[in-house]
């Protein structure tokens, strides 16, 4: 093996960490598991490099109805937490808060949560109007991934931050309202 490859790679790709630990949790359970995190480590959820709840109720709607759908990719159901003591005793060279701190899937989890406690409605429904079918919402069908990575530095969990929130482009109105007008066209075809 090339070591100095290796290391020249490295400098230019700059890895980022990877999660110790992953669970799947039923919406119906996140709150409990929140709970634990709180009682266990500590719970932040609201950290300052955070930009804050800046979804809107029809962006969170639309959310929970692509959950229903089935149409959201693996990562936009995932929440990513950080927590340096997570696999056992706060290393001496960490410079954070020993707490749970979510790193991303902030709009996500505030979403769900709100959705669950009926602030919020899918298709013009709550929560609960989705017990007893197939949509039922507390099933393990319908899921969450919570994955803890114990990221030791305030710099090292910073530049995770901009690494994973940095780049993609949205689709602009104009975008879309151009693939409506596809599908419109399709439907009358």
């Amino acid at each position: 093996m090339n070591k100095e490859k290796e290391n020249a790679l490295r400098a230019l790709i700059k890895p980022l960490p990877h999660s110790n630990w992953e669970a799947d949790y039923s919406l119906g359970d996140i709150d409990r598991a929140l709970k634990r995190f709180h009682e266990g480590y500590g719970l932040n959820l609201e950290p300052d490099f955070q930009r804050g709840h800046v979804w809107t109720m029809k962006q969170r709607s639309a959310y929970i109805e692509a959950m229903l759908r089935r149409a959201l990719p693996s990562s936009a159901l995932l929440i990513q937490w950080n927590c340096p003591s997570w696999m056992g005793d706060k290393p001496k060279n960490s410079d954070l808060v020993d707490e749970i701190v979510i790193v991303d899937g902030l709009q996500r989890l505030t979403t769900v949560r709100m959705f669950m406690r009926g602030e919020l409605t899918a298709f013009g429904l709550k929560f609960d109007d989705f017990d007893d079918t197939e949509f039922m919402l507390r099933r393990m069908t319908y899921n969450i991934r919570f994955a803890m990575f114990t990221i030791q530095t305030r710099a090292e969990l910073l530049a995770f931050y901009l690494a994973i929130n940095s780049g993609g482009t949205p689709h602009t109105p104009e975008e879309l309202a151009r693939v409506r007008a596809l599908l419109e066209k399709k439907e009358r075809a």
